[in-house]
């Protein structure tokens, strides 16, 4: 029965608490009640705080919690300064709602405080809700229910312990991972000091060891460090300055090449071969070099390793003997098998065939070792030339017939197998000579081939002259021709044997000089020459080339109908050149109106501005005069409808802000303040000034900042006005009780900042995507719209990222949310030792930099002029002077003429003067106060409704000490003030 009813009771709980806390606990379902209720907290007797000024009505509360075993005390307030109990109960009945609040934000903001459970007791349900929101875990409502108490307190008790048993798993987990970590560094060093030691001993060792990559070049990945021994670094190898391939001498490199190439194709997995290297300073050295390969799991190989051993002086011994033991006569048949073979190659009408032939029976008997009976083979391409009784055998020396450097084929000489020259090597000398006989061949072939084509060449070039249609003379250095052709087609065709013979002179002696002149030139700067000439109407163009000694060549084209396209072309062209020039009178004519129309433009904004903040000011002040209370203490109601004139009036300045932006970027003139910004604090900024509206609508605030990206160069004031127009349509477009938030992230490799801002709202379509950027531009502008706006925001957003060289993107999905992200350039800052600007909210502008109760009111306080045509804004800038201490409107004057009089009769402290005026403006009248000496130390505060590009230079160069745009800020206009009038 009680298990029944303390189950009831908990069950009507969850219910109660659920819609109070919102989201907070929106999931927690009553099978998860059962569970909590069913598990015993087995702590031991826990201290227990009742706050309370009147404890009797608690007293139910106070006997159940001792009967549980708890130690129960009594106050009307607790001790801060001392260690906090588990858990904390105040009486909402006689303790202060608002200060038992704010002790539980205090609390909840503390390590400490996070494991209290916190219990208010009071018969409102609305202020225990407020409590749930501002810290505290459950409440206690009027009547009492012995039952319920107790359940209540049990599921303190519990908070407590499973908070407390959360930060003990929080606390051995950190200590294992800091136990991880130091393990893992030890391990690491140890690795790193086995390496080294191995390093070591490679380094001291004679053989220099290597591992390089299986690719073409043998990059280098590990060398030795001995390998200083041949003059080089291993970091040389490492850069690539020096490749090991490039390093083998020039007449091993082949010989390596092909035979590690043969080695690959084997799948060998051992190479060990002696060739030479090059040293860096320039000797050479002979080397044992043993290599082996590095396979992967697939098995293929993927480097190659192994060691170079220096073996230049056994090299060295060897080369002596092979010379001591060499025979005259075999260099004798050497050389004269080599002379027979060229012999051969020089006779003339040898067919390439016959060469080949006789040079394969030429071999054996010139070779060193006769009795050995050689045998030879030719082979070329698909051809093969044999020796007399050709036998082939193991003992194989091959070399191959380059031709053009590509092989074409090779010469195979054989030694006969015997078992008692089973150790026979062929000597490098045997290579040198077959090589010089296989390059003896391959010259033929290149001979041969030249021949051929050059035979074949000359037939082309005959059957293209054919079809040139040019004509072509070859002439003297006198000009004589020598020769002529023409086409069969040409008029001239019968006539080419008259012009042979004779000078041009004799043929066409209208042009002769011309001709002259350029056959002359061409033949001393060997330069194509090219001129054009008229005969019988008729166009032609004669290019004149040296094609021998004092002799040229004349290459004639008529060009008749070239000309006649280039006349009628150059018409077309005068025609089109007098109708560019009057469309450009009328597109001059049409940039003087647009730059007139832009004109009237800025001036009908200025004026817009102008007219618009001059009542904002008025408006603004007077708010501010009264918020301040200088009238007298208001009641609530009217507090909150002058915080919604404040509001109101402040949208209508931000909207004027906005559209005065907007201007300015599109004229160009918006101009950036590009410093080091901190990124937390200005998106921290961006959030408190959205936050209120997100609690009117229990809309959760999530921010995320990636702790690399600390600072960012940028003009602050403009990024966090991008944040917070992101921001506040985050708010606005998503439903209640959902979820916005901000996220930073930095790109270290493509050196950037992305701000990213998601919501949970009601999304936007792919159709309207392409609309979101444009000016004036509202997705839903049906006049039932949800939302209210302009449509400046975005767009607003799109030109101040890219005026600072960033980018902007959005993602959407209907009914699931956006996200707009923001990439800004992200470059090294400099740590700027500089304490922060102070923050004020718009509420309470600079409020703490004066006394606004100030009632100073004797004759001895600063007297201040307001000069301003707007009557209602003298008297709320004079109330909020005369409510701070100064002494105003007995003086106040309304153009510039009636301000200049005051000031020579009154000599007030400070001036205060609008810009916009009639019969004298404000900047006339500064300059006219700066210009007379008995006032010119007058302190002159500048204001002006136009707020447009450059004012505030203007007015300081008039001789203004300050100057403000309108609305003004009545307290930091105060303090500006008291700064410069104090003594």
């Amino acid at each position: 029965m009680r298990f029944s009813r303390r189950y009831a009771i908990l069950r009507d709980l969850s219910q109660r608490i659920i819609p109070s806390r919102g989201e907070r606990y929106s999931s927690l379902s009553p099978a998860c009640f059962n569970l909590f209720f069913c598990q015993s907290s087995g702590e031991s007797a826990m201290k227990l705080l009742i706050v309370s000024t009147e404890p009797r009505p608690l007293s139910h509360i106070q006997q159940v919690s001792e009967e549980r075993g708890n130690h129960v005390s009594v106050s009307d307030w607790i001790d801060e300064s001392r260690e906090l109990p588990p858990i904390l109960i105040f009486d909402l009945e006689s303790v202060n709602s608002a200060r038992v609040r704010r002790i539980c934000e205090k609390i909840r903001s503390t390590s400490e405080g996070k494991e209290i459970a916190i219990l208010t007791v009071g018969s409102r349900m609305d202020i225990n809700r407020i409590m749930l929101k501002a810290g505290s875990d459950d409440f206690i409502c009027n009547p009492f229910d012995r039952d319920k108490i107790d359940l209540r307190l049990e599921i303190a008790e519990r908070i407590v312990f499973q908070r407390r048993e959360c930060n003990r798993i929080r606390n051995t987990l950190s200590q294992s991972y800091q136990e991880l970590e130091k393990r893992s560094t030890q391990i690491l060093q140890e690795t790193h000091r086995k390496r080294r030691e191995l390093e070591e001993i490679v380094t001291n060792g004679p053989a220099v060891a290597f591992l390089w990559r299986n690719e073409p070049g043998w990059p280098v990945e590990f060398v030795s460090e001995n390998v200083s021994r041949f003059g080089y670094k291993s970091e040389d190898f490492y850069s690539g300055k020096f490749s090991f391939f490039r390093l083998i001498h020039s007449n091993d490199r082949e010989r390596i090449t092909s035979e590690f190439q043969r080695y690959q194709e084997d799948g060998l997995k051992k190479f060990v071969r002696e060739y030479r290297i090059i040293t860096h300073s320039g000797d050479v050295r002979w080397l044992d070099a043993r290599t082996w390969a590095r396979l992967d799991s697939s098995g293929l190989v993927t480097h190659y390793q192994g060691i170079l051993l220096d073996i230049t002086e056994r090299k060295q011994v060897e080369k002596l003997l092979r010379k001591r033991t060499k025979d005259l006569n075999d260099r004798i048949k050497e050389l004269n098998g080599l002379y027979n073979v060229s012999r051969l190659v020089e006779k003339d009408g040898v067919s390439l065939s016959e060469i080949f032939q006789g040079t394969v029976e030429l071999l054996p008997p010139a070779w060193q070792l006769p009795d050995a009976m050689t045998s030879a083979r030719i082979r070329f391409k698909d051809q093969e030339f044999r020796s007399k009784k050709f036998e082939e055998s193991a003992h194989k020396l091959s070399v191959d017939i380059e031709v053009y450097d590509e092989s074409e084929g090779g010469i195979d000489l054989f030694y006969k197998d015997d078992p008692s020259r089973a150790d026979l090597t062929f000597l490098p000398e045997e290579r040198n000579l077959l090589q010089a006989v296989a390059r003896r061949l391959g010259k033929v072939v290149e001979r041969i081939q030249a021949e051929r084509a050059l035979k074949k060449s000359e037939a082309e070039n005959r059957a293209l002259l054919n079809v040139i249609p040019d004509m072509m003379f070859r002439l003297d250095k006198n000009g004589v021709f020598i020769n002529a052709r023409v086409t069969e087609e040409s008029k001239l065709a019968t006539l080419t044997d008259q012009f042979i013979g004779k000078s041009v002179r004799q043929i066409l002696p209208r042009i002769s000089d011309q001709t002259l002149y350029h056959i002359a030139r061409a033949l001393q700067t060997n330069d194509l020459q090219v001129f054009e000439y008229q005969l019988k109407e008729k166009d032609f163009e004669a290019r004149i080339v040296v094609c021998g000694r004092d002799e040229v060549l004349a290459i004639i084209r008529d060009i008749t109908d070239r000309k006649q396209t280039e006349r009628a072309l150059e018409i077309e062209r005068t025609r089109l050149a007098q109708r560019v020039e009057e469309r450009t009178a009328k597109l001059s004519e049409a940039n003087a109106k647009l730059a007139r129309s832009a004109r009237l433009k800025d001036e009908f904004l200025a004026n817009m501005s102008h007219e618009l903040r001059t009542p904002l000011n008025t408006i603004l002040g007077l708010s501010e005069v009264l918020h301040d209370e200088v009238y007298g203490e208001m009641n609530k109601k009217e507090m909150e409808i002058l915080t919604i004139i404040e509001e109101s009036g402040q949208h209508l300045l931000a909207l004027i802000n906005d559209i005065l932006d907007l201007s300015k970027i599109g004229a160009g003139k918006l101009e950036l303040d590009i410093r080091s910004v901190g990124i937390k604090s200005v998106c921290e900024a961006s959030l408190r000034f959205i936050k209120q509206m997100a609690i009117k609508k229990n809309i959760k605030i999530h921010s995320d900042y990636d702790p690399r990206a600390t600072s960012i160069q940028a003009d602050e004031r403009r990024l966090k006005q991008i944040l917070v127009n992101l921001l506040t349509n985050a708010v606005k477009f998503t439903p209640d009780h959902g979820s916005i938030g901000l996220e930073v992230v930095g790109d270290a490799r493509q050196q950037a900042v992305l701000f990213t801002i998601w919501d949970t709202g009601i999304g936007i379509s792919q159709e309207d995507m392409s609309r979101l950027f444009e000016p004036f531009t509202q997705l839903d502008s049906r006049l039932s719209r949800r939302h209210p706006g302009t449509g400046l925001g975005l767009s607003l957003v799109y030109k101040m990222v890219t005026l600072h060289g960033g980018g902007i993107s959005a993602e959407s999905e209907v009914g699931k949310g956006s996200r707009f992200t923001v990439r800004l350039l992200w470059q090294d800052s400099i740590d700027l030792n500089v304490a922060p600007y102070p923050i004020f909210s718009d509420k309470n502008s600079f409020a703490s930099l004066i006394n606004p109760k100030s009632s100073s009111r004797d004759n001895d306080a600063p007297l201040v002029m307001v000069v301003d045509d707007n009557e209602a804004a003298i008297d709320a800038i004079s109330i909020y002077l005369r409510a701070n201490g100064y002494r105003s409107s007995p003086i106040n004057a309304r153009n510039g003429k009636e301000a200049l009089e005051r000031v020579y009769e009154k000599r007030p402290d400070l001036v205060l003067i609008d810009i916009q005026m009639p019969q004298m403006d404000g900047l006339a009248t500064i300059r006219r106060i700066r210009g007379d000496k008995r006032i010119s130390n007058t302190p002159i505060i500048a204001v002006t409704a136009l707020a447009m590009e450059g004012d505030r230079e203007c007015c300081l160069a008039a001789g203004a000490n300050e100057y403000f745009s309108k609305p003004v800020s009545l307290a930091k206009l105060t303090q500006t003030i008291k700064n410069l009038v104090a003594p």
